[in-house]
């Protein structure tokens, strides 16, 4: 029996390859949407495809609907998701916060990821969806401890508690966060992953680099581009649009 596998993760890939492989079943593994296609579109004798949702390409949905559907390949879908809720196909509208914070604001970071977690249980997360990259340092006494910079999910489980689970986790790397290729890898797999109708982005940082002076704008420490200080940009403030 051939076995395509579409997925990214190397810990589902390792255990998977030894399952499969113990059982002499032949298994061939993409972890991208474009390889996909070109592989499905050259090889005829697959017999069973198993497909992540969540690829950094792309969303697996989205390839079983316009490729594998007519190609007629019984197909599994693979999920970590535990909640029905998190493979809806389309939501009305999905924010990302990307947070680079490894540096003097790591508290005000860690503190601003709270207040949303408190603002999320306003907000109907089965339309909406609230991610985060967080990049941070945290300090505890005289330790300071460096967190994993990884893509979080802000969302309610079945009692209706605001959670905060981990989408993907990246290897540690100095200033990392602040590259062009980590920026897109970030925005690639939170926006094909969480796909809906409209998209926001916070940029959260030392905002000065990212935005033009005078841009009018509403953010951390500054508002409108005035210098006046500290106009804190809270949750609270999704509700006025900006």
């Amino acid at each position: 029996m051939n076995i395509l596998l579409i997925e990214d993760t190397e810990s589902i890939i390792k255990g998977l390859t030894y399952s499969f492989e113990k059982n002499n079943y032949n298994l061939t593994v993409k972890t991208t949407i474009k390889d996909s296609k070109e592989y499905l579109l050259n090889n005829s004798n697959i017999d069973l495809i198993i497909l992540d949702i969540t690829l950094p390409d792309g969303n697996g949905f989205n390839l079983f609907e316009n490729t594998i559907k007519n190609l007629k390949i019984p197909t599994i879908f693979l999920t970590a998701k535990d909640e029905e809720d998190d493979i809806v196909k389309e939501s009305d509208r999905t924010i990302l916060v990307y947070m680079a914070a490894e540096n003097s604001l790591s508290q005000f970071a860690l503190d601003d990821v709270e207040e949303m977690i408190t603002g999320m249980k306003e907000i109907d997360d089965s339309r909406n969806n609230l991610l985060v990259y967080l990049d941070a340092v945290l300090y505890d006494s005289d330790n300071k401890t460096k967190l994993s910079p990884a893509i979080y999910r802000f969302r309610k489980n079945k009692n209706n508690e605001v959670v905060k689970e981990m989408v993907y986790q990246y290897p540690e790397q100095d200033a990392s966060s602040i590259t062009v290729e980590r920026m897109s890898d970030v925005f690639k797999r939170t926006y094909t992953a969480y796909q809906a109708k409209s998209y926001g982005l916070v940029l959260w940082s030392h905002g000065e680099g990212w935005i033009p002076y005078l841009t009018s704008s509403l953010r951390a420490g500054r508002d409108d581009g005035s210098n006046r200080c500290c106009n804190w940009l809270s949750f609270g403030d999704k509700k006025r649009g900006k």
